[in-house]
């Protein structure tokens, strides 16, 4: 038998976080994809990634608190993409874009308990067989 230590999972949420936030610059920065409004309303995408990057930034820093870390640095992070895309000549500043963000992470605080219920169970320390 294997035992994961719980470490392991700390390191899987930052490298999750990571490679998150390479692909939301990415697609932030980048030429906007031309059909996907057409799909999906932009600020439900842009609440959904600052969702998961909120429970992946949780989850990589559980030591540290949602309100003095974990909120400012996505925020702060949210604003810099809308002021990169200001600068940008395919791409506008939206502060409803940051609205959407905040919105998102407000979502994350408001069911992170049942998130983590839900990830405790099945990101336990566990031993494989």
């Amino acid at each position: 038998m294997i035992s994961v230590p719980s470490s392991v999972y700390l390191g899987i949420y930052r490298l999750g976080f990571f490679v998150c936030v390479i692909a939301i610059s990415w697609l932030a920065f980048g030429s906007p994809p031309s059909n996907i409004a057409a799909t999906v309303s932009d600020k439900v995408l842009h609440g959904m990634a600052f969702l998961v990057l909120g429970y992946l930034l949780s989850g990589a820093l559980p030591a540290h608190s949602f309100w003095k870390v974990v909120l400012p640095v996505l925020l702060a992070y949210g604003f810099f993409i809308e002021l990169v895309q200001w600068r940008l000549s395919h791409r506008d500043f939206s502060l409803l874009d940051f609205a959407a963000d905040a919105a998102g992470l407000l979502l994350y605080w408001v069911c992170h308990k049942p998130i983590w219920t839900i990830s405790t169970f099945f990101l336990s320390e566990k031993t494989l067989r």
